[in-house]
């Protein structure tokens, strides 16, 4: 079973609201401890060594970077 409030930012007076940084739905929750952080760079991995992707887009980047207020930069 997996813990929303590890993997996904949630408004802290109403979590079982989503954030939504990006505009492309629920915006991880980077700042959890390590699991969230390790499945996302085994999911890169993933697609590098077994999809043969050869490159990623970051755009949205800075969203990895907020909180509800601000980006922690």
């Amino acid at each position: 079973m997996l813990d929303n409030a590890a993997y996904y930012r949630l408004f802290p007076d109403d979590p079982a609201r989503y954030a939504d940084f990006s505009g492309t739905g629920n915006t991880l929750n980077v700042t959890s401890p390590r699991p969230p952080q390790a499945d996302q760079v085994d999911s890169l991995r993933y697609w590098v060594l077994d999809m043969h992707v050869d490159g990623f887009r970051f755009d949205l980047a800075p969203t990895l970077a907020r909180d509800l207020e601000h980006m922690d930069k």
